[in-house]
């Protein structure tokens, strides 16, 4: 019997619905943004390629191309999940890669992340990275230039060690608040 290789997932789809969350006016504001990663937490790593696809009745499909800046974090009292990643919006995808375009892919076809499914993100595999990249040339637009790489990655690790500050405080509170009298003199 042979074994089932392990999902080494190097690229996702990050899904928005534009009824919940105006994802054109969030990147016009910055290209900076936080996305909720609530499944495949501990897959999710620091440089992966996100494919950002609007879900709904119009105009569903491939729209933006961004890159996870900062390891999952937990982000308690969330509307839409506690746990977070942060991310860079690099590309606009210019015409957007339509699902009808997507569904007459013979490869793309078949992927449920690519379906317009309910959910937040998604793993793809490396064919279908490959296949979406290919689809997508010529229709990248830059998003404007930020900060130097370098320069952004420092401020990334500042970011995620901050909010990683605050979520050990505010553990510790709960703990400290939980002690009963005697405990917190021993404490």
């Amino acid at each position: 019997m042979s074994a089932v290789p392990a999902l080494e997932p190097v690229e996702w789809v990050f899904q928005v619905n534009p009824e919940r969350f105006d994802l054109q006016k969030a990147i016009a504001s910055s290209n900076d943004g936080t996305w909720s990663t609530p499944r495949y937490r501990d897959l999710i790593a620091v440089g992966q390629r996100v494919w950002m696809a609007t879900v709904g009745k119009v105009d569903p499909g491939l729209a933006y191309v961004a890159s996870i800046t900062t390891p999952v974090y937990e982000q308690p009292d969330d509307e839409f999940c506690n746990w977070k990643a942060d991310i860079r919006f690099e590309y606009a995808i210019t015409p957007v890669l339509s699902r009808a375009e997507i569904q007459g892919d013979p490869l793309l076809a078949g992927v449920h992340a690519l379906r317009g499914f309910q959910g937040t993100n998604a793993p793809l595999p490396r064919e279908v990275s490959e296949r979406l990249w290919e689809r997508v040339q010529g229709r990248l637009v830059p998003l404007g230039s930020g900060a130097t790489a370098p320069a952004a990655s420092i401020v990334d690790v500042d970011r995620a060690l901050e909010r990683h500050n605050l979520d050990v405080r505010r553990k510790l509170k709960e703990a400290i608040s939980a002690l009963s009298a005697e405990e917190f003199e021993l404490f």
